[in-house]
């Protein structure tokens, strides 16, 4: 990425107020200890943090210009200015420095006339349709994505500075905790295609009513202007809610309706096998959820003109990773899926518990966040599939939980519960549990660190430490 300092002051109409630098600037970073020599640092103030407080940090790192805001809370002007003086940096003042992050992206990315534009949300899966996405654009196009799960309002614009010209495709996740995010996000992007994974209660505690999160959700399209294609789950309750007034093509998805898909058949945790055409296909990710998404993104795939051998390729190389979904093996076998967790994940991740053959099923699972006046009958409904998968023993870790643990009560639950707001009380009662032969899931919400669970299991000998006994 190579842009210039005047580049800046002519996206912001704004006036450089230090150095007559006229340096190209190499990177944007929002945080000082990832500056590298020739950066951009853009200072954005929080409500706990002040990116101000680092200008001469991200100087002394090497960045060449900077943005920050400018208030009238007692901040020190002059004093900023004399540092970007005394380091020889370009110095830019505005009110917003967020609204300087999403302008400097927006005109950023489309200075790559000829690249295709790939936008992806939802309220679970769309990590994993990104992913998906990008190996299997990767084998037929030079292909950019947004890193891990950049996809909030200052990681999407940082994701794009990582564009450059020989990028054909690029493939943006979009997350959203707030009303307006996707709508701004999508004003940055201006999609070619935008995808809708499904419409569920993911961060329903900031946005009241799953009808809410649906409108956000589609605000995705909100960009387009008659030629783009947008993707729509056919099975949604939401699906002709969302595909309303849409200005551009609609493809309403499901995996029965993909042309010469056939001999589907579940492999448990070992994924799926599927022919595609004249290609057997041996998809990794175990659960229905995740043949879904890997039929939404055979339509996507499709639609972009890439081939069946493309196709197979980068679904054959994608394992589970980063805590979604790894299976893991040694006296017990552990099925990792703690990355993150919402009403829709869970319970897909307890569905896919029902059909295997294990001596015990025994859950570990975390309560969820961000449900607000919703999360005691979100955690409730979580009985329904556990009971139904047949799970031996239940490991609850959170005070929502307790919720959970009295509808299993109510609801006639055969197996043992174990319940409490400490991991290391439910630690020790799992160490004395656990038997050779047992399926262990794990998933719960970021915040509750379930990754520890692995060095634990590793430690008391009921997992391997050789890597490549990973089923990955």
């Amino acid at each position: 990425m190579i842009f210039s300092v005047s580049d800046v002051s002519k996206v912001l109409h704004i006036n450089n107020l230090a150095s007559a630098n006229t340096a190209n600037l190499t990177s944007v970073e929002i945080d000082s200890r990832k500056i590298e020599p020739g950066a951009l640092f853009i200072a954005l103030k929080g409500e706990h943090f002040d990116g101000r407080e680092f200008l001469e940090d991200a100087f002394k790192q090497g960045a060449k210009a900077a943005i920050i805001n400018n208030s009238d809370d007692g901040f020190d002007l002059l004093h900023k200015k004399e540092l970007a003086i005394e380091y020889g940096c370009a110095l830019f003042v505005i009110d917003d420095s967020l609204r300087a992050l999403h302008l400097l992206a927006k005109w950023y990315i489309h200075q790559f006339s000829k690249l295709i534009k790939v936008a992806v949300t939802g309220s679970s899966g769309k990590t994993t349709v990104k992913n998906l996405l990008y190996s299997i654009c990767s084998q037929a196009y030079h292909t950019h994505a947004t890193a891990g799960n950049f996809n909030s309002e200052t990681g999407l614009p940082l994701s794009i500075f990582k564009i450059d010209g020989s990028h054909e495709i690029t493939i943006l996740e979009m997350g959203m905790n707030h009303r307006g995010e996707i709508r701004d996000l999508a004003e940055i992007v201006r999609p070619d295609y935008a995808i809708i994974t499904n419409i569920g209660s993911a961060h329903i505690g900031y946005l009241e009513s799953v009808e809410e999160i649906a409108k956000e959700k589609k605000a995705i399209f909100s960009q387009f202007t008659g030629e783009q294609v947008a993707f729509i789950p056919q099975h949604d309750a939401f699906a002709a809610f969302l595909a309303q007034e849409v200005n551009g093509r609609v493809i309403f998805y499901a995996p029965e309706t993909i042309k010469r898909l056939n001999d589907v058949t579940s492999l448990g945790l070992d994924g799926w096998r599927f022919r595609l055409q004249q290609e057997d296909i041996h998809f990794h990710l175990a659960g229905y959820h995740n043949y879904e998404n890997a039929c939404l993104a055979i339509y996507v795939a499709k639609e972009l003109g890439i081939k069946s051998p493309h196709i197979k390729r980068g679904l054959e190389a994608i394992r589970a990773s980063d805590h979604r979904g790894e299976v893991l093996k040694g006296s017990i076998t552990l099925l990792k899926d703690c990355y993150n967790a919402n009403p829709q994940s869970m319970r897909a991740a307890l569905e896919m518990l029902k059909p295997l053959k294990y001596a015990r099923k025994v859950i570990f699972l975390a309560a969820m966040k961000e449900l607000g006046n919703e999360s005691i009958p979100l955690h409730k409904a979580l009985a329904e599939p556990i009971i139904d998968a047949g799970v031996h023993a239940a490991f609850l870790l959170g005070k929502e939980m307790l919720y959970l643990e009295q509808e299993l009560k109510i609801r006639g639950f055969s197996g043992m519960i174990f319940s409490d707001n400490q991991i290391d009380t439910l630690k020790a009662h799992l160490k004395l549990y656990l038997r050779s032969g047992d399926l262990l899931l794990i998933k719960g919400s970021r915040s509750y660190q379930l990754e520890q669970l692995e060095p634990f299991l590793i430690e008391h000998q009921f997992l391997y430490t050789d890597p490549f006994t990973k089923d990955s």
